[in-house]
């Protein structure tokens, strides 16, 4: 299986629509415990560092998870790209958590046509992500705000 991050573009509604607990199991998958995990708290499942799920405002804040099973705060995030760069062409979006207020679109050119690459809902993110991408692969991205309806020539 190729790893694939999927996009939680707002993570609390994710944890609403789907639950979150920790089981603890014991020998022969007995089950000894289940907590429950609020949904505001997401944990880097490689480092433990807190991951922040929403600006000072309240506006949700992506979070990029490995394979739709391990959250993962932007230090990993950037070290996973490292590992296997192309991993930026398998990313996906959870469709049961998605933010209508994202207006950041990441889009690339390709033969005279630009292609949306990822969408944010803070210029932070974007900017983010935007650098990210650049220092990995040599190649920029343009941050529409707004989405296309069809892709954009590159003369228009």
């Amino acid at each position: 299986m190729q790893e694939q991050f999927i996009v939680y573009e707002n993570p609390v509604l994710h944890r609403e629509n789907n639950g979150s607990q920790v089981v603890v199991s014991g020998s022969d998958n007995v089950v000894l415990n289940v907590i429950d995990v609020p949904e505001y708290l997401y944990t880097c499942d490689f480092c433990n560092d807190d991951i922040e799920v929403q600006t000072d405002d309240g506006k949700p804040l992506s979070v990029f998870v490995l394979n739709n099973t391990h959250a993962l705060c932007q230090v990993c995030v950037k070290q996973s790209f490292t590992y296997d760069l192309t991993m930026y062409d398998r990313i996906g979006w959870c469709s049961c958590c998605t933010n209508e207020d994202v207006d950041k679109y990441l889009y690339i050119e390709n033969d005279n046509t630009y292609s949306p690459i990822a969408r944010f809902s803070t210029q932070d993110q974007a900017d983010w992500f935007g650098e990210l991408y650049a220092g990995h692969t040599g190649r920029e991205l343009i941050c529409i705000h707004g989405e296309l309806t069809e892709p954009l020539q590159e003369n228009e």
